[in-house]
């Protein structure tokens, strides 16, 4: 799935269609230029039909407004229930995931009751939010970088007024809920929303950092999350060493829970058990 060319280094250019994204969003709402654009139920179960045909198997719908598409409000919701119950139940009886761009109140508890797998964001969630969460055994996975890193740079002028100024309500909107949701029980996977400016995949490690700086989680809990619990939600494995398993594995100098900042450093990596990265050279 493409995302606009430059948005990771700090401009937010115009948009491209995405030629093979999973996204289902309504007509001109936020990522409009990443997915399927639709208006009714029955328009939800055809773009999931369309993206079942050209090979998804994972379906993202937008559930509420963002922070970089212009004129979108992450508060306000945007596929009505009734399309996120249609688009869902479609996804599910062809045995696809489901995830759900969802920063405002409504448009999360929406995503919820039309059973979606995960939530992406979840900055303004509430009490009735976390109990739909535990009790549907829904994945929060909060992108804590995503606002983080644009309001670090928010003094580069690259970024236009409007987005510097929902990403600063959704900062402080998130850092309200999210350690709320995770103490109640909600089930946290690591995410970082890369691609959004300055959010590079590198840098995955400032996500566990923020998981444990803002949301109070131990260093194991935030690599677990970040791991085996991400690795839960999208159906790969377990993340043990064992037989059968692919040796997928990352070498530290230190334990984290000595020295977080280790994760930024690492020896080495294996991957399938071929040596992928090894700093020695």
């Amino acid at each position: 799935m493409s995302v606009a060319a430059g948005i990771a280094d700090g401009k937010i250019e115009g948009p491209r269609i995405s030629a093979a994204g999973a996204v289902i969003c309504m007509t001109g709402g936020h990522g409009w230029f990443l997915g399927r654009q639709v208006d009714s139920p029955w328009e939800a179960r055809k773009a999931v039909r369309e993206q079942l045909l050209a090979g998804a198997t994972c379906i993202k719908f937008i559930a509420t407004g963002g922070v970089l598409t212009h004129g979108a409000v992450p508060g306000n919701a945007q596929l009505t229930p009734d399309e996120l119950h249609a688009g869902v139940d479609e996804a599910h009886r062809h045995g696809l995931r489901c995830a759900a761009h969802a920063i405002g109140t409504e448009g999360i508890k929406n995503a919820l009751r039309a059973g979606i797998d995960s939530i992406e964001h979840g900055h303004m969630l509430d009490d009735e939010a976390i109990e739909l969460f535990k009790r549907n055994d829904v994945y929060l996975v909060p992108t804590l970088t995503a606002p983080t890193c644009i309001l670090e740079h928010a003094e580069d002028g690259k970024q236009p007024a409007w987005a510097l100024e929902k990403a600063r309500v959704v900062a402080r909107e998130m850092q309200l809920n999210i350690a709320r949701a995770y103490r109640a029980g909600v089930k946290i996977a690591g995410g970082s929303d890369a691609g959004t400016p300055y959010n590079f995949h590198d840098r995955y490690a400032y996500e566990i950092e923020l998981m444990h700086r803002l949301l109070g989680m131990s260093p194991q809990e935030a690599l677990h999350a970040s791991t085996a619990v991400a690795s839960a939600l999208v159906g790969l494995t377990s993340g043990t060493l064992a037989p059968g398993e692919p040796a997928d594995l990352l070498f530290l100098e230190r334990d984290i829970a000595q020295d977080l900042a280790t994760l930024y450093r690492p020896l080495a990596v294996l991957k399938d058990g071929s040596r992928i990265f090894d700093r020695a050279g």
